[in-house]
């Protein structure tokens, strides 16, 4: 069994190889280009948020299995995302596996009926200092919990459903298996495209 202190360095290589496209020494202190200035705090809710200035007009959505997330406009891009803040992620065991596997698996996977990550980033700058860790993926606008409450036609009906195992069958063919598959982990937009997810990213 793996202890959080022999994790942490594991997480922190996979992090700088997300944010540098490459490896590091596997430490936060020298990574380039994200110096505290490029940061602010807002409170969304009950809970303080530290993210980059790009991200604005942030909106609370709900919560995850590890912590809170909300909406918010990237405005290098134009388009509305969701940003998972995962408090303490190496407070025990159980949660450092369950957020390092997270973010490796939104890294891995690269398909269009599953849930994208767009960014990730820690206002920290130190192994001392690290306490937040920032997901940003895709900002969806319902899940399937309201969508089967709806009145669909048939077409639509085998749209969704043709998505939904397109998706699962990309995991599969990756060796993955979704532990959690269930309605109110898959998420859909207005235009009927749906993605398998594994947290909460609506509008």
């Amino acid at each position: 069994m793996f202890r959080c202190c022999e994790l942490i360095p594991c997480f922190c290589r996979a992090i700088d190889k997300l944010v540098l496209g490459e490896k590091s020494d596997g430490g936060l202190k020298n990574i380039p280009n994200l110096s505290a200035d490029m940061f602010y705090s807002v409170q969304v809710g009950d809970t303080i948020f530290t993210v980059l200035k790009r991200y604005r007009n942030l909106q609370p959505i709900g919560s995850g299995a590890q912590g809170m997330v909300c909406s918010a406009l990237d405005t290098v891009t134009g388009e509305k995302v969701a940003i998972k803040k995962l408090c303490r992620p190496f407070q025990n065991v159980t949660h450092a596996k369950r957020a390092f596997r997270e973010l490796v698996l939104l890294k891995m996977v690269n398909h269009k009926n599953i849930i994208g990550l767009l960014n990730v980033f820690t206002p920290d700058r130190s192994f001392e200092e690290f306490q937040d860790l920032y997901l940003v993926t895709e900002l969806m606008d319902a899940s399937l919990v309201q969508v089967i409450q709806m009145d669909l036609d048939h077409e639509r009906l085998s749209y969704l459903m043709y998505q939904m195992l397109c998706g699962v069958k990309h995991l599969h063919d990756a060796g993955i298996i979704h532990r959690d598959l269930k309605p109110s982990n898959i998420v859909v937009k207005s235009d009927c495209s749906l993605k398998v997810g594994c947290s909460i990213y609506l509008t």
